[in-house]
C-alpha cells in the first residue's frame, strides 16, 4: 500500500473518529442540559397553571364571602323565604358570579336551597349528590360551621373539575352565630383551561389517581422527580413531554392530578442544531482534511514518489552517474542528498573497481594466466573469457557449468583435483594448491598449476 493511501486512510479515520466523540459527547451533553431545563419547565409551568387555578379561587372565595356575610342570607337560612330566592337566587345571578352550582345548608347540613346551572339537566340531580356527599364525607360538618374562613379549593364532582368555596354563614357584623353554610361551585370549563393553554402554551386537564394512565404513570418511581414542595411524574416521548402533578383537593386530600401536555419544542429544535452541526462539523475537517493531504501530495508524497522512481531506475539501468534534486530542508531533501553522495561513492568505487579489473586482465594478458571461481550451490564455474579463448571456448561468455567443466580435467587428474578440493572445504588446508591437466577444444592436453581459496560462506558454514 502507497504511504499516501495509509496517511489518507488514517486521517480519514482519526476525523470520523474526531466528529463521532464529539457528536456523542455534544449530544450526551445536550441531553443532559434539555433534560434538566425541561424538567424546570415543567415545574415552573405546574406553578403558573396553579397560579391561575388559586386566582379563580380567590374570586370564587371572594363572592362566597359576599353572601355568606350578607344579613337578608343570614334571615333565609333560618326561615327560608322566598323572596330571598325570587330576587337573588335566579340564572342574572349565576351568569354575573360565574357559577354553576349554589347551596345554602342549615346548621344539621339539611338542603334549605340548591341549583345548578349551565349542567346538562339529565347530569343535574347525579351532580347535586355527589356534591351533596363530598360536603358530608369530606370532612367533619360542624368544622365547616365553626370555621372562621372559607374553605376553598379543588374538587372533582362526576369526573370533571371544579372550584369549590365552603363558608359559614353570619352577619355582616361576624358577631352572629353561624346558622349554616353556603357553597360556591363553578366547573373548571373549556374555556378557562383554553386560557391557560393560551398562556402557557401547554395543555391540561384534571384527573383522579383511578385513571389508568395516572394510576400507571404514579406507580413508576423512575418517572418521579421531586419539585419543591410537590412531587412531578414526567413522561417523555420524542414529541411530547407530559407531566402529572398530585393536587390537594378542598379537603386536603390528594385525589387530584393535574396533567400537562406539551411539546418538546427546546429539544427537537436543540437535535436538529446537532444534526446540523454535526453535519457542518464533519464537512468542515473532510474540507481541512483534504486540504492537508493536497499540501501534502505536493510536499511529501510526489517527492517520496519521484526519490523512489529515480532510486529504482537506477537500479534498473545501472547509471551511479545519476542524480537527484528535491528542493527544501527537509528529512526528504536530506535524503535526496544522502541517495546522491551514496551513488557518488559507489560510482567513485566502481570506477576503481574497472580499473582494478583492467589492470587485472593486463597483468593476466601478460602473464598469460587465467583466473576462476566456483559457486557450488548455483553449480556455476566462471573463467575470465581471455583465457577460455585461450583455451579456444570462445562463446562461453566466462561461464560454464560445474560438471562441464569437470569433464574438461584429464580423467587421471580428477581425484587428486577433488581430494585436494575437499581438504580446502574441510578446513585440512588454508588454500587450494593442485596441478592438473586440462583439454583445450583443439584436443591437446595443457598442463595447469592451480592456486585458490574459499572466499564466502553459506549460512551452514558449507
Amino acid at each position: 500500500m502507497k504511504i499516501r493511501h495509509k496517511i489518507s486512510i488514517v486521517a480519514i479515520s482519526g476525523i470520523f473518529l474526531i466528529a463521532l466523540f464529539s457528536i456523542i459527547l455534544l449530544r450526551a451533553s445536550f441531553t443532559n442540559y434539555a433534560e434538566k431545563a425541561e424538567n424546570s419547565v415543567v415545574g415552573q409551568d405546574f406553578y403558573r397553571a396553579m397560579a391561575i387555578i388559586h386566582h379563580e379561587e380567590s374570586s370564587l372565595e371572594g363572592a362566597v364571602k359576599d353572601w355568606a356575610y350578607w344579613d337578608d342570607t343570614y334571615r333565609y337560612i333560618e326561615d327560608a323565604n322566598t323572596n330571598y330566592v325570587v330576587e337573588n337566587l335566579h340564572n342574572n345571578t349565576f351568569i354575573s358570579l360565574n357559577l354553576n352550582y349554589m347551596g345554602f345548608f342549615d346548621l344539621k347540613g339539611n338542603t334549605v336551597f340548591a341549583k345548578t346551572y349551565g349542567i346538562e339537566p339529565s347530569n343535574e340531580n347525579l351532580f347535586k349528590d355527589e356534591l351533596f356527599k363530598s360536603l358530608q364525607m369530606g370532612t367533619n360538618y360542624k368544622s365547616l360551621l365553626s370555621s372562621p374562613i372559607p374553605v376553598t379549593g379543588l374538587l372533582m364532582i362526576s369526573g370533571k373539575p371544579a372550584l369549590i368555596s365552603i363558608s359559614p354563614v353570619t352577619t355582616s357584623d361576624r358577631r352572629s352565630t353561624t346558622d349554616g353554610v353556603i357553597v360556591f361551585c363553578k366547573l373548571i370549563d373549556q374555556k378557562l383551561l383554553d386560557y391557560i393553554k393560551e398562556v402557557l402554551k401547554v395543555n391540561i386537564k384534571f384527573d383522579t389517581p383511578q385513571d389508568p394512565e395516572v394510576y400507571e404513570i404514579s406507580n413508576q418511581d423512575n418517572l418521579r422527580i421531586p419539585f419543591g414542595d410537590n412531587i412531578l411524574y414526567i413522561e417523555k416521548t420524542v414529541d411530547f413531554v407530559k407531566s402529572f402533578a398530585q393536587v390537594n383537593n378542598v379537603y386536603n386530600n390528594s385525589k387530584i392530578f393535574m396533567v400537562l401536555d406539551a411539546g418538546r419544542p427546546m429539544y427537537l429544535d436543540g437535535l436538529a442544531i446537532i444534526k446540523y452541526s454535526s453535519f457542518a462539523f464533519i464537512i468542515t475537517f473532510l474540507i481541512i482534511a483534504s486540504l492537508c493531504l493536497l499540501v501534502l501530495e505536493f510536499s511529501v508524497f510526489r517527492r517520496i514518489e519521484k526519490l523512489d522512481r529515480f532510486m529504482n531506475n537506477v537500479k534498473t539501468k545501472k547509471i551511479m552517474s545519476e542524480r537527484i534534486s528535491l528542493p527544501g530542508n527537509d528529512e526528504i531533501s536530506n535524503l535526496a542528498v544522502s541517495s546522491n553522495n551514496m551513488l557518488k561513492e559507489i560510482d567513485s568505487y566502481y570506477e576503481e573497481i574497472k580499473i582494478n579489473e583492467e589492470r587485472f586482465k593486463l597483468i593476466m594478458e601478460a602473464t598469460s594466466d587465467g583466473y576462476f571461481d566456483t559457486d557450488l550451490q548455483l553449480n556455476k564455474f566462471y573463467v575470465n573469457p581471455d583465457w577460455l579463448r585461450y583455451l579456444g571456448y570462445e562463446n562461453c561468455d566466462g561461464y560454464l557449468d560445474y560438471n562441464q567443466s569437470l569433464n574438461l580435467i584429464h580423467p587421471e587428474d580428477r581425484n587428486q583435483y577433488h581430494a585436494a578440493l575437499n581438504d580446502c572445504l574441510n578446513g585440512k588446508t588454508q588454500k587450494l594448491i593442485v596441478e592438473y591437466r586440462v583439454r583445450r577444444k583443439s584436443g591437446e592436453w595443457l598442463w595447469l598449476h592451480v592456486r585458490g581459496k574459499i572466499v564466502e560462506y553459506d549460512e551452514l558454514k558449507n
